[in-house]
């Protein structure tokens, strides 16, 4: 029951809210600051969702170490692990895309 609750007040946030609309948006905010950035490949996105393709699967782990340590939380693919993961909770803010972009920038600048 308690679950279920859950669930429809998530659901009636989302169904209420504009969170959804904004999610492509938010991501393409990413997409415009990271594209530039040294040994970028490419950039996929779906919504909030972004992949974004590095050199080699070492440099992925390097920069995610990096960027944990300056306090940024970020993933790779099991299936690609050249693609650095950007999956931020729909509700995040344009402070705390520009703060992500900002680690992301000097992380990707500062890793070979």
């Amino acid at each position: 029951p308690v679950s279920c609750a859950a669930a429809l007040a998530t659901l009636r946030v989302l169904l209420e809210s504009d969170l959804i609309e904004k999610a492509a948006d938010k991501g393409g905010a990413f997409r415009q600051n990271l594209r530039h950035l040294p040994g970028v490949l490419d950039i996929r996105q779906i919504g909030l969702w972004l992949a974004v393709e590095l050199q080699s699967g070492e440099r992925v782990r390097a920069v995610i170490k990096r960027c944990t340590e300056l306090g940024l939380i970020t993933d790779w693919f099991l299936f690609n692990d050249r693609a650095l993961r950007i999956a931020p909770p729909l509700t995040i803010s344009k402070e705390e895309i520009e703060f992500a972009c900002e680690v992301l920038t000097q992380v990707l600048e500062e890793v070979p």
